[in-house]
């Protein structure tokens, strides 16, 4: 069987196999062994596979815009195995090899490739029955995925209750046993495990611990193992009794582990002593790794091709050929294994025998919810945010509507207090969309694993919001409703209880289908936004449904917060009667306080009597809305309908959708003493990092341990460190942080800059990344972008590019955390090779053989150096040695102490002075400058974002713009205008939420990598009962920039798509919105709209800047927004009718208030009301006076008009002029307050730009430093 490329006329490479007549046996028949019950089940399935073809196409966001990328061939050509197959498959090869693709196709996992040909067959079944089996094939990728918040026994104890039967209550208790002994590896019972890659970031001691683990798996449960392996140990590879070694796809071994070496041997190759077996294997490609015997020079394969040729004239594959396993036991194995899972399946309790899981889907529910309140319950903090939020919402909400009248002064007051909670909980509920994106990996790997069906996970989250929402609503609704003095009626206020608990769950619910329709997060973050402002605009409050337009009133009708509103508003006013009063009751005063004149009163509200000056609510609310009052429990059914069918949509999408394509592009741009001597390269072993603490170490020695104790003196040259010593020392750690729309050489050029001395020249800095460049052979990708893993640089060059941004700023020391943990040996060795590079002289390494030879630890031949010193110094061999002792009696460590001390005197008697006293390379206006040309070409190359953000800009603007399409004059259109204002408010939600996790990702990459704090930053540091200031102590990076030039320059570069963002809105919404086309009306709102942009988005710039992740952001946003601007800003609540503990102060500070005013009053002022016939008010004067003369001293102190002011019956009031009469009710007295108010706004972006910096500062400045004495 062959894997081969080809290239089709759609931009797809595809892998083309083609076969022998006999099928290929990879893995093997066993027994499923289980310790307890389950002896006897027998499960056997053999794996055969002919005339693959596999279809692979880069994923689309991979792709650059105008450069070409591709993935990189995989072939792999001739695996025979006809025997009985082995324990343990090892499958080696370098990274591209085709590794990885071979154990998704063999393991059934077809999501990532477009097209799979040609026959796969699992016994006598096809690839898609057996997906119906799918738990008992388990392929384990590279990456460790788990919720971080969960303890390992809740991981591993969710895992286990979905593996193993109910009846036996105490089995998955003994399994929990065996699990933590087997030192956490899971016993999914499933007989054929692929692993890729999961000795990734081990030390030796625990890879070769977790290899041992898969072979006593293998020899007592009877499971077959296949796994994939970087840098594995000798060890390692004896756990294994098959090798298979790919080259560029091409199969260039497989057969017995044991006679693999002496294979290659024959061909002409030499295995260095004390060289690892498997990375001798892999080497032999490799021009300048492999080493060849004398006189084979000319005889050796060189291409993949040619050891593919080799291999297959060998008697190795011979071997392989003629031990044909026979076939007729396929059906028989197959028989057996599913009579095996249903019994298990029927002690579990289950019916249907075609489903593809060994646990119920009610238990499946049971256990996703069990783990979903664990989940809840470790992050505390966020709980307790929603729960404090939800009660201060609920104080400031009622205290605005504290003690409603039962006159008509609470009319319009009322339908607000009952549509807050929709809006509040509507806004909270955005959140959802980004907590869908946080377990989707996981859901998508145990979906592969059997464990439950993405419905059951739906449901379980679902079910898990109910006890967080009912106590998060039942707070919300005691604080409201009694302090707003709704009907005091027990039947009424658990009505208003239950609708609000209802229509929280099903917003919930709804943004978290919103996060699992949409693949990507910006663009659910985009109809997040939409959606929030529609549901806001049609849920009957700012527009009542018989004034919708109607091409939009259809949007009424699927808007689950219309039907809440409803059932409140008919919940409310069913049984309420209100007197009319002053103002709604004209004409008032003095002079019309006669009881001759109560039948020449008329009251401004619909439903209204004028005899009896009474306000039916029933009569009110049909009018003024069309709402009955026998809608009440049928808004409640609807909204229980939307809950159960978002859930539905939520399952089927999380159902149908696949995990991540499994391809990898690269893509283009369109009390430790120690002294360190100049140019030595110097490595610390260990074994388990937890007792080694060889991390710890270097954070120690590279100044950047941000806790507990140092104790002892680190010197350079024989002084102490200076301020300048984090900026002239390189750290490479484990993990490969970078900025992923970054070139290579950008990153490079970064570091340069920055990091080298200002005495340096620009020109000879750029000159030595040159050098640098072709130092780690970077040049062939050095335009490449850097990427994320899997779509971008792989992981060894992501390796020597973390080296190269530390070389290149030109550091004295250079520290280095396992640097080759997660490659391949070929990449170890090149990064060791890099290194060697860059000294030319040192210590030979042979010293620390000979030192444990000496004491009676020789390293054999056959050993690694590296792992064998791990297992002397752990005692895992037959010498019981104390190390540390031998350590302190030796002449070595004598030696070294007058080594340090004669470097000690000589460093204290030198007037060299290396130390520059600068804290910083470059000044801080250089810092700003580069860093924002960094963030400037970072939001360039993140399309997603930026069109995310203007699309939300441009479909908010239109819809607003044709839902208040060209507004009138008349009474009512007042009221509309100042909706139509208020409404582009809620464009900054759906941004924030966009906005957050983009800042969040930058400042990670900033505090991880490029963070400084100085030393007046650094705080108190604790010892026992003692708090000492330590000035000394920094606890930083690599002082590459100053945290002001990060914010300053996360500031700015947004400013530019702001301006855009506002244009566009401005744009798409006032011309259909018919206000007036007047330049110094149009001039003023569209400068009002910048500034708004700057405002919301620094606020939500400010809650990121302190937030710890993305959800507490999300979830502290309807906070602010909700509680602390919108509600204050004299819309909701007017000015006049506000309360007087806030309308003196709060009032005054809330931002949006100043922003209304300025949106407001330009479009409103000027406007001559001429109410339409329904809007007037209508009564009769006494007799013999005409309409004009009996309203006359009214309407000499009051707004207002009379119609027919000749007419002696049926007086036509309408209750405003101009707008400058509506106006007034927001506070705005004079038509110069709206410029006033926009100065002041513009005031608030300065201020709140501010306040990002300052949370910013409280940040750094909480972070700890550890203290040396």
């Amino acid at each position: 069987m062959s894997w081969s490329p080809k290239d089709t006329a759609d931009g797809q490479t595809v892998f083309d196999a083609s076969a022998s007549d006999t099928d290929v046996e990879v893995t093997r028949g066993f027994a499923d062994v289980d310790r307890n019950k389950d002896q006897g089940f027998q499960k056997r399935l053999t794996l055969t596979f002919k005339d693959v073809t596999v279809n692979v196409t880069a994923p689309g966001e991979a792709l650059g815009e105008t450069l070409w990328s591709r993935i990189n061939p995989s072939q792999l050509r001739s695996v025979f195995n006809k025997e009985k197959a082995p324990k343990g498959l090892l499958v080696l090869g370098r990274p591209g090899a085709g590794c990885t693709s071979l154990l998704r196709v063999l393991s059934n996992q077809r999501e990532s490739f477009d097209e799979v040909e040609g026959e796969v067959r699992f016994g006598s079944m096809d690839h898609k029955e057996a997906r119906r089996y799918r738990q008992q094939i388990t392929f384990n990728t590279e990456d460790d995925i788990h919720f971080p918040t969960l303890t390992v026994n809740q991981t591993l104890k969710f895992a286990l209750r979905n593996k193993v039967p109910r009846e036996r209550e105490q089995h998955p208790e003994e399994k929990h046993e065996y699990v933590n002994t087997q030192h956490g590896i899971l016993d999914s019972s499933g007989p054929m495990q692929f692993w890729d890659q999961p000795t990734r970031g081990l030390d030796s001691k625990t890879a070769l611990s977790f290899a041992e683990l898969l072979r006593t798996e293998a020899d007592q449960n009877g499971r077959t193992i296949v796994a994939t392996m970087y840098q594995a140990g000798n060890g390692i590879y004896k756990q294994f009794d098959k090798v298979l070694v790919l080259a560029d796809g091409c199969v260039i071994y497989y057969g017995p582990a044991n006679t693999a070496q002496r294979y290659f041997e024959s061909l002409g190759f030499v295995c260095p002593k004390g060289a690892n077996i498997a990375d001798f294997l892999t080497s032999v490609t490799v021009a300048t790794e492999r080493v060849i015997a004398p006189g084979f020079e000319q005889t050796v394969p060189n291409t993949p091709q040619e050891f593919e040729s080799a291999y297959m004239r060998s008697s190795v594959c011979r071997h392989m050929r003629e031990t044909e396993c026979p076939t007729e036991s396929l059906a028989a194995e197959v028989d057996g294994l599913k009579a095996a899972v249903q019994r298990e399946k029927k002690e579990r309790r289950l019916n249907g025998k075609r489903s593809v899981y060994t646990v119920g889907l009610r238990d499946q529910i049971i256990n996703c919810t069990i783990r979903q309140f664990q989940i809840i319950m470790s992050d505390r903090l966020s709980l307790a945010v929603k729960v404090f939020s939800a009660t201060v919402q609920a104080l400031v909400c009622g205290s605005l509507f504290y003690n409603l009248p039962t006159t008509s002064e609470s009319i319009f007051l009322r339908p607000g207090v009952l549509f807050f909670p929709i809006l509040y909980f509507l806004m909270e509920a955005m959140s959802e969309t980004t907590a869908s994106f946080r377990g989707r990996p996981i859901l998508a790997r145990q979906k592969r694993f059997g464990f439950y069906t993405p419905t059951a996970y739906c449901i379980a989250n679902a079910l898990a919001d109910i006890p967080v929402v009912l106590v998060q609503v039942t707070i919300f609704s005691i604080i409201l409703y009694f302090m707003a003095a709704l009907q005091m009626d027990a039947g009424k206020f658990f009505t208003f209880w239950i609708i609000v608990n209802a229509n929280n769950l099903v917003f919930l619910q709804l943004f978290r289908m919103v996060g699992a329709l949409c693949g990507h997060f910006g663009t659910a973050s985009q109809l997040t936004g939409l959606l929030s402002t529609v549901f806001f605009v049609y849920g009957g409050y700012l527009i009542p449904f018989q004034s919708m337009h109607p091409w939009f009133r259809w949007i009424f009708y699927l808007n689950p917060g219309a039907y809440a509103f409803e059932s409140l508003m008919a919940n409310e006013f069913t049984g309420l009667d209100l007197d009319c009063v002053a103002p709604q009751y004209v004409p008032y005063g003095p002079q019309y306080e006669s009881s001759t004149l109560v039948r020449h009163h008329g009251c401004t509200v619909l439903g209204s009597d004028s005899l009896t000056g009474r306000i039916d609510g029933h009569a009110y609310i049909s009018e003024q809305y069309s709402y009955a009052t026998g809608h009440i429990w049928r808004g409640f059914g609807v909204l229980i309908g939307f809950w159960v069918a978002f859930i539905a949509v939520t399952a089927l999408a999380f159902e149908l959708r696949t995990g991540d394509g499994g391809s990898s592009v690269l893509l283009y741009r369109r009390s430790l003493r120690n002294k360190k001597a100049s140019q030595d390269i110097e490595s610390t072993r260990g074994g388990k990092v937890a007792r080694k603490r060889k991390t710890t170490l270097l954070d120690v020695l590279a100044q950047r341990k941000d806790f507990g104790e140092i104790r002892g003196s680190i010197l350079i040259d024989g002084k102490p460190q200076g301020v300048s010593f984090q900026r002239m020392t390189g750290y490479c750690e484990q993990m490969d942080v970078h900025e992923g729309t970054s070139t290579v050489k950008e990153a490079l050029v970064f570091s340069a800059l920055l990091r080298q001395p200002r005495s340096v020249s620009e020109a000879e800095k750029l000159a030595y990344v040159e050098h640098i460049i072709d130092l780690l052979e970077l040049r062939d990708i050095c335009d490449a972008l850097i990427g994320v893993p899997g779509a971008g640089l792989s992981i060894e060059q992501r390796k020597r590019v973390t080296l190269g941004v530390e070389l290149v700023a030109k550091p004295t020391l250079l520290f280095l955390d396992e640097p080759t943990s997660g490659l391949d040996g070929q990449s170890a060795y090149n990064i060791v090779r890099f290194l060697r590079r860059l000294v030319d002289a040192g210590d030979d390494s042979a010293k620390v053989l000979n030192y444990f030879a000496r004491y009676g630890a020789p390293c054999p031949d056959d050993i690694n150096p590296a792992d064998h010193i791990v297992e002397v110094i752990q005692g895992n061999g037959e010498l019981k040695i104390d190390w540390v002792d031998v350590w302190n009696k030796s002449p070595e460590r004598q030696q070294q102490l007058e080594k340090l001390l004669t470097l000690t005197k000589q460093g204290a008697a030198s007037n060299d002075q290396n130390e520059d006293g600068a804290e910083f390379a470059s000044p801080k206006w250089f810092q700003f400058k580069m860093v924002l040309y960094r963030l400037m070409i970072q939001l360039w190359r993140s399309p997603d974002y930026v069109w995310n953000k203007i699309n939300l800009h441009i479909f908010a603007a239109l819809f607003s713009g044709f839902t208040f399409w060209k507004i009138g004059d008349g009474s009512f259109d007042l009221q509309l205008r100042v909706f139509a204002v208020f409404n582009f408010i809620f464009v900054a939600p759906g941004c924030i939420n966009q906005m957050q996790p983009f800042f969040l990702h930058n400042r990670d990459l900033f505090e991880t990598r490029e963070k400084k704090v100085s030393a007046a930053e650094a705080g108190k540091h604790t010892r026992g009962k003692e708090q000492t200031a330590d000035p000394t102590c920094l606890i930083q990076q690599s002082k590459t920039y100053h945290w002001m030039a990060f914010i300053g320059a996360q500031i700015v570069s947004e400013i530019p798509y702001l301006i855009i963002c506002a244009t566009l809105y401005f744009c798409c919404w006032y011309f259909t919105a018919g206000f007036p086309v007047d330049a110094k009306i149009s001039g003023h709102i569209y400068l009002q709209m910048i500034f708004y942009e700057f405002l919301y988005t620094s606020m939500g710039q400010a809650i990121a800047a302190y937030a710890p992740n993305e959800y507490f952001a999300a979830i502290s946003n309807p906070l602010l927004i909700g509680c602390g601007l919108i509600s204050f800003c004299g819309v909701v609540v007017p000015y006049t009718a506000m309360q007087p503990f806030w309308k003196y102060w709060l009032y005054y500070l809330d931002p949006f208030h100043y922003l209304v005013g300025g949106l407001l009053g330009t479009v409103v002022w000027d406007v001559q009301v001429k109410c339409k016939p329904e809007e007037f008010t209508s009564f009769d004067p006494p007799m013999g006076q005409t309409c004009g003369q009996y309203m006359a001293d009214f309407l000499g102190s009051n707004a207002g008009y009379i119609e027919n002011g000749n007419a002696t019956t049926a007086c036509q009031y309408c209750p405003y002029e101009t707008g400058a009469d509506y106006a007034k009710m927001f506070n705005l007295n004079e038509k110069y307050y709206a410029w006033r108010d926009t100065g002041i706004t513009a005031l608030f972006c300065v201020s709140s730009y501010a306040l990002v910096i300052l949370m910013m500062k409280l940040r750094s400045k909480k972070t700890k430093s550890a203290r040396s004495d």
